[in-house]
């Protein structure tokens, strides 16, 4: 069987399946103070969401830590729509972006002005940030270090005091992945490269990921500077930070020089002798965690890259092998490295420019047809 070979182990401070049962939103509750639900209020962005208390009320803090948070979570904010009449209208104004999770937050680094993404990883969750550390810092001799710049790096960390043990890591800025799309061959190959590389080489060091399917290919984001001229808002990424200006990303002008990281280690398995033997079953096939996860990225390829797409034929007997519902026929992840490179031999520079999606082609194909014509 392709995932019988040993790989190396790592010892944490809790079970599997409690790491599985702490759920990214599903984090510990908001004790600072009380916010609006929507599920029982009107939201009219004048008031923070549950989400968004934790950052206010540590907003000083992290101005100590040397992280500047948007107006929006100073301790004193009022929202600036309220003094011109126009309170059906809050989300036309930067101070009026609500954040809908708890776990993540923009801010500005005092020390050098660079905008990153912060993640605030609550109490009883240090098995994340014990995954993500030994990711970074550990990798078994023979292992390609290159294949760890698809880890997302911890740029800094800290908690605010021994009585919070909430702990903040402090990331690149960060956008997801899917947007915008992947428009050529070239940039699916690029992204391709580096989910494939980043859970092999995770896979080596013994841990699998746990959610290598979420929608929208939400485990994996990306740096978003070589697509933007100038960054999007963290939230609405159709303007400006400070939505004075519409943006619009180019995946043209950035080539291949994107970097794609995978995120979010919450989830995490890495203890495989707790893990469950393969077996066959139509709709949880896949039960060693391992295999799963190229299972689930199988998937996630297919129904992102492969369904309603064009010019991506090449990968489908990959991506089934790995879908394969009998474990024991799922190639490992250092295997599905090695055919993704052989297939790529089989493109030439024009394959590589060719647009995947179906529709614009579409279009492009009709005007060059009323072209020919006349």
């Amino acid at each position: 069987m392709a995932w019988m070979h040993r790989r190396p182990s790592l010892s944490l401070s809790k079970s599997p399946d409690t790491t599985l049962a702490k759920s990214n939103t599903e984090l510990s509750p908001m004790r600072e103070g009380k916010a609006l639900r929507p599920s029982s209020h009107r939201v009219d962005g004048t008031n923070l969401l549950a989400s968004e208390i934790f950052w206010r009320d540590h907003y000083l803090q992290l101005m100590e830590k040397g992280y500047v948070l948007r107006r929006r979570y100073e301790p004193t904010w009022e929202a600036s729509w309220k003094s011109k009449d126009n309170n059906d209208s809050y989300w036309l104004y930067e101070d009026g972006q609500m954040i809908p999770e708890h776990g993540m937050l923009d801010a500005t680094c005092t020390k050098d002005c660079q905008v990153v993404t912060l993640r605030r990883i609550p109490r009883g969750s240090a098995t994340e940030l014990q995954t993500h550390r030994h990711l970074l810092e550990s990798a078994p001799d023979g292992v390609d270090l290159k294949a760890k710049d698809n880890i997302v790096p911890i740029l800094d960390e800290f908690q605010f005091s021994d009585e919070d043990l909430d702990t903040i890591i402090v990331m690149p800025y960060l956008r997801p992945s899917s947007d915008p799309s992947c428009e050529t061959v070239q940039d699916v190959v690029k992204f391709l490269e580096s989910a494939f590389k980043g859970l092999q080489y995770m896979h080596q060091c013994g841990v699998a990921h746990g959610r290598c399917n979420l929608p929208k290919c939400a485990s994996i984001m990306m740096d978003p500077r070589p697509i933007f001229r100038e960054l999007p808002h963290f939230v609405n990424m159709q303007k400006s930070r400070d939505f004075k200006r519409d943006v619009k990303g180019s995946r043209a002008e950035a080539g291949d020089r994107v970097t794609y990281y995978w995120v979010n280690f919450a989830h995490a398995v890495s203890e495989r002798a707790a893990m469950k033997q393969p077996q066959r079953d139509d709709e949880t096939a896949p039960q060693d965690a391992f295999a799963k996860d190229a299972f689930d990225l199988g998937s996630m390829v297919w129904s992102n890259f492969i369904e309603d797409t064009q010019h991506l034929k090449f990968l489908i007997p990959l991506v089934q092998s790995m879908k394969d519902l009998d474990a024991s026929k799922r190639p490992d992840m250092d295997e599905v490295v090695k055919q993704f490179s052989e297939l790529l031999h089989s493109l030439s520079p024009d394959d590589m420019k060719k647009k995947v999606s179906a529709s614009s082609s579409g279009i492009s194909d009709f005007l060059s047809g009323l072209l020919r014509k006349n």
